[in-house]
């Protein structure tokens, strides 16, 4: 089992032909793709186990507050991950795939779905995703964010896409700067899948066969487990990387943009903005105000040759030295036929 084991990541890491996998390992290369196609299937089997929304009270305010951190704001403690659709394109620009994945705010997927038709938009995709479908998750009272492109909604699920452009006021401003910080980890998250498994990305995403879907599920599915080991990859400088983009330029607002939009999923994305921006006016006024009483003009070498003087009750001059005050800041915390002449599944 081990070697078995071995057999199938060296092919996964490598994307090399079943003839070059045997001849590395001594062994017949009906042997090897008999292996690569069982663990395919069996590692397909058992993605649920590690791709899945929290299942616990406990798991579900872990990720929460990962949001809250990350976006440095209370409102968005109600944040159970971010949702996006991406194109990934090999280095050649020949051939891309449509993904959407839902993360948390460590870049671990709790949701993926691909092999959609890369004529469709987000939102399409977001309709015909089993996400979508089952409705399951988030909880009621929490919601996802979501990319540009994704309808604002309430039922059967709440979604909150970024504000279209032109924004009208400093609200949606901010409120579109926090979703695109939670963005930016999922974006991440397919860029470290893309990178780790470049050389299988690029032969199955140029062959599009009929396993394409189970053999990139099972990357993110491995990626999960790394994120857990904090083991994260990156890019070797010297590599051009696949490009991963937002599935459509949806900055700008054309006819028909709102259609699926839900009015109580607009109403809630503007009190969720309005309430941003009463925190960062709060924060502003807390920075602003001086406990500390007027300010010293005076300059520090001044400063460390004054006295104090003090009336005495008997209208008495007493001197005193100065204090010096030390202030210490807190840390941050396919059919098979002709299968074995081919280097794909």
């Amino acid at each position: 089992r081990e070697l078995e084991l071995l057999i199938f990541l060296h092919w996964l890491a490598m994307g090399t032909s079943y003839r070059a996998i045997a001849n590395t390992f001594g062994i017949p290369r009906s042997t090897i793709h008999g292996v690569v196609y069982r663990y395919v299937n069996n590692f397909a089997n058992q993605l649920s186990m590690l791709i899945q929304p929290p299942q616990t009270e406990a798991k579900l305010r872990t990720v929460t507050e990962g949001f809250a951190r990350l976006c440095s704001s209370e409102s968005f403690g109600a944040a159970a991950g971010v949702v996006d659709t991406c194109r990934i394109t090999t280095s050649s620009g020949e051939t891309s795939v449509l993904v959407q994945a839902l993360c948390d705010s460590r870049g671990h997927f709790l949701d993926f779905s691909m092999g959609y038709p890369t004529s469709m938009d987000p939102a399409d995709v977001f309709q015909a995703s089993p996400l979508y479908e089952k409705a399951s998750y988030p909880p009621q009272g929490y919601f996802l964010i979501a990319g540009e492109g994704y309808p604002c909604l309430v039922e059967p699920l709440t979604v909150m896409p970024p504000f279209r452009k032109p924004l009208q006021d400093e609200a949606e401003a901010s409120f579109n700067a926090i979703c695109n910080r939670s963005l930016t980890v999922l974006h991440d998250a397919l860029a470290q899948i893309t990178a780790r498994w470049r050389l299988v990305f690029e032969r199955r995403l140029s062959t599009v066969r009929q396993r394409t879907a189970k053999v990139v599920a099972i990357c993110a599915m491995i990626h999960n487990l790394c994120v857990d080991e904090n083991d994260v990859w990156f890019d070797p400088p010297d590599e051009v990387p696949l490009c991963i983009e937002p599935a459509g330029d949806f900055s700008w607002c054309v006819p028909g943009d709102e259609e699926m939009d839900d009015e109580e999923g607009l109403i809630a994305r503007s009190n969720l903005a309005q309430a941003i921006l009463t925190e960062n006016a709060s924060c502003q006024v807390q920075l602003e105000h001086d406990y500390c009483g007027p300010e010293d003009e005076s300059s520090p070498e001044e400063a460390d040759e004054n006295v104090m003087e003090v009336k005495a009750e008997d209208d008495a001059t007493e001197v005193q030295e100065a204090v010096e005050v030390y202030t210490v800041e807190q840390q941050p915390g396919e059919t098979e036929d002709g299968v074995m002449d081919q280097d794909y599944l």
